[in-house]
């Protein structure tokens, strides 16, 4: 049994790693969008509320919403 410190920083680490390849996904959509002269990434689904608050403070427009019962997001740059 783990004690309530070591579980807690597990936690953390789990988080983190789920964000950081929340991340590296969102990237490489930016990256393909921008290589075809596109100031914007449309991303069928949804995004962590931690990787819409780190996208914000890089500085982009971030916009979520759904139609149709689909989720998306729209990030700007």
């Amino acid at each position: 049994m783990i004690s309530a410190k070591e579980a807690r920083k597990q936690s953390e680490q789990n988080k983190q790693n789920i964000l950081t390849k929340e991340m590296a996904i969102i990237e490489k959509e930016i990256n393909n969008e921008i290589s075809q002269g596109n100031n914007n990434v449309y991303i069928n689904g949804s995004i962590s509320l931690n990787a819409r608050q780190m996208l914000e403070q890089l500085g982009y427009d971030v916009k979520c919403g759904s139609q149709y019962n689909e989720s998306y997001v729209n990030i700007k740059w």
